[in-house]
């Protein structure tokens, strides 16, 4: 199907093999053909051809009908102002089946299935006979167009109908509007008999409440006031499990992954020393079952005070990992503060050594040097190519850097990254 999104602009004929019923469709795929495109770049792909001031669309199976398009709605979310405990009141109490309604009860819960455990599923099936995907699947099934078209055709008058006339080129000929919208109010009845079963309104109390506690009210107008503020042990407990599983992921794994590899032993590889080492290890804690991220990890050390509870600028930042290893493995002297602050306190501490050694740094320079040490906060190390992204090519890149820093710039780099880098 070419449609919306595909910019072909030598495309001379659409070719129509298959029926399309959307209106909105069919006016995607006939605007395909209407590309404009220069005669030279016309040549470029076909070389004797003549420019492009037509297009030639070849209708098989009837499409361009008007009468066979039918305008069809772009969301399942129709009625977008309704919520789901007032649609299943419609449903319940006014026998509601209507395309829209059906279309808009198989979008909320489609959304709502991703947010319930195994245990609200097993309660719907104890209500109904089915879980939250299969009731979905089966309102769904009941608006799918070949599956009306499947049942208009069982319906008596079009069977008569088709025993007395063969439709183009032996295939079955059209149906009447109405006898293909009975077909579709009938497939929706069914649908809804998966609601209307031995306990109905338990079935949609249930959905009611299950929406209730999975919807999250936005107030921007009213701040918010601490009612109480308690102690949670089951939260200090998952925090403890939480940092127990990360240990134990540590030493399982401490030989498969590089950055693993290089803190646990406390080595400085400048060869391996990586930011792609570090996403390696990112894309490994966040792959089923832990699904951890920085800020999940740092959360559950706040939880047992062993992180600090100010503002942290950004929790994300993956060099973050470097510091909560670090503390997993050696709590007792591995401080847990951000790795970009621990980064800058050492940074600060060298210069003080350079300083005493009498090497004194331009402002310029230090510009570059300041650069290079917010660079090793975030990126774990800084190397020449670093020199020639971001504000540093803002400034002149690498060949600025070498001009700055002298004849021994890359000797400086070295020397950073060795004093900066915390492992």
């Amino acid at each position: 199907m070419i449609a919306t999104g595909t910019d072909v602009r030598p495309i001379e004929c659409l070719i129509f093999l298959r029926m399309v019923r959307s209106r909105a469709y069919f006016m995607q795929m006939y605007g395909r053909g209407t590309r404009i495109i220069s005669g030279d770049e016309m040549q470029a792909v076909t070389s004797d051809a003549p420019p492009k001031d037509h297009f030639v669309l070849v209708d098989a199976v009837g499409v361009t009908d008007e009468e066979m398009l039918m305008d069809v709605a772009p969301t399942l979310n129709r009625k977008r102002s309704v919520s789901l405990p007032e649609l299943l009141q419609q449903i319940a109490f006014a026998g509601t089946a209507d395309e829209d309604t059906v279309a808009t009860l198989a979008s909320r819960l489609g959304r709502l299935q991703r947010k319930l455990t195994e245990a609200d599923q097993a309660d719907l099936r104890e209500l109904c006979g089915y879980t939250l995907p299969e009731l979905t699947g089966i309102l769904l099934d009941a608006l799918d167009a070949d599956r009306i078209m499947h049942r208009a055709r069982q319906h008596p008058l079009a069977q008569a109908e088709s025993e007395t006339e063969t439709g183009k080129d032996g295939e079955e000929g059209e149906l009447p509007q109405e006898i293909i919208e009975e077909a579709a109010e009938a497939l929706r009845q069914e649908a809804m008999g998966a609601f209307r079963g031995d306990a109905p309104d338990k079935l949609f109390a249930k959905l009611a409440e299950l929406a209730q506690r999975t919807v999250i009210t936005y107030d921007e107008h009213n701040a918010d006031e601490l009612l109480t503020a308690v102690y949670d042990p089951q939260a200090t407990e998952r925090a403890q499990q939480t940092i127990s599983d990360f240990r134990a992921f540590i030493e399982a794994h401490k030989d498969q992954i590089t950055a693993l590899r290089l803190i646990y032993n406390q080595q400085y590889d400048q060869q391996t020393l990586s930011f792609a080492a570090l996403r390696e290890l990112a894309d490994a804690i966040s792959q089923p079952p832990h699904n951890w991220t920085t800020e999940t990890l740092w959360r559950a050390y706040q939880k047992i005070g062993q992180a600090p509870t100010r503002p942290v600028s950004d929790l994300s930042i993956m060099t973050n990992l470097v510091a909560l290893v670090r503390h997993t493995l050696r709590p007792a002297d591995a401080t847990l503060e951000p790795y970009p602050e621990l980064v800058q306190a050492r940074y600060e501490a060298w210069l003080v050594e350079q300083a005493q050694a009498g090497n004194a740094f331009t402002a310029e320079q230090r510009w570059w040097l300041d650069e290079m040490a917010r660079a090793i906060g975030h990126n774990w190390h800084v190397t020449p190519r670093d020199l020639q992204a971001g504000a540093f090519a803002q400034r002149g890149g690498l060949f600025k850097a070498r001009d700055v820093l002298g004849a021994d710039w890359q000797a400086l780099i070295n020397e950073m990254n060795e004093a900066l880098v915390i492992l």
